[in-house]
């Protein structure tokens, strides 16, 4: 598997990525309504006054990615704002973009976006999880999955079948 072109070509390495996955497909009217409304918030994103240059883009039907270009840094300030306009994108489309256990995994149909215990058992087997734990595209092109064998992703998918043995007891 070679995910190294997932993000964009043109990306330089020091971008720097925030990743969030929905609970919906964002595809067709929805999606073109997310980058509208994208496109005016990043018009006026700022950091004490400098524009900063980033784009925030639909890299997969259950994924959107914040990416910030070279030469500027948000401040704490200015990543509050961007974490108030995901919120916004999450009222307004009624969405979930922000919930800390869905992952996306590799499987033989390619990538699934879930939570561990809602990842369909007819998916086939886990392959890897795709990295939206890297910080830039430099992070996630030297390392563009994870391996399912890693202990946490073990323990998440265990979860699942953790719950159900406990429940039979």
């Amino acid at each position: 598997m070679d995910y190294t072109d997932f993000l964009p070509a043109s990306w330089p390495e020091s971008t720097r990525l925030w990743f969030y996955t929905s609970d919906q497909d964002l595809l067709a009217e929805r999606a073109r309504k997310i980058k509208e409304a994208a496109a005016v918030f990043l018009q006026g994103w700022a950091a004490h006054g400098a524009p900063i240059q980033a784009t925030i883009e639909i890299l997969h039907p259950c994924i959107l990615v914040l990416a910030v270009f070279p030469g500027t840094q948000p401040s704490g300030c200015a990543l509050d704002k961007a974490s108030g306009f995901i919120e916004k994108l999450e009222q307004e489309f009624n969405l979930n973009l922000r919930q800390r256990n869905r992952m996306a995994w590799i499987v033989a149909e390619g990538v699934w976006v879930s939570e561990p215990a809602l990842l369909p058992k007819e998916k086939g087997p886990v392959q890897g999880v795709l990295n939206l734990y890297a910080n830039t595209v430099e992070e996630f092109r030297a390392k563009p999955f994870l391996s399912a064998s890693l202990p946490w992703i073990r323990r998440a998918l265990a979860t699942e079948m953790n719950l159900e043995f406990k429940l039979g007891v």
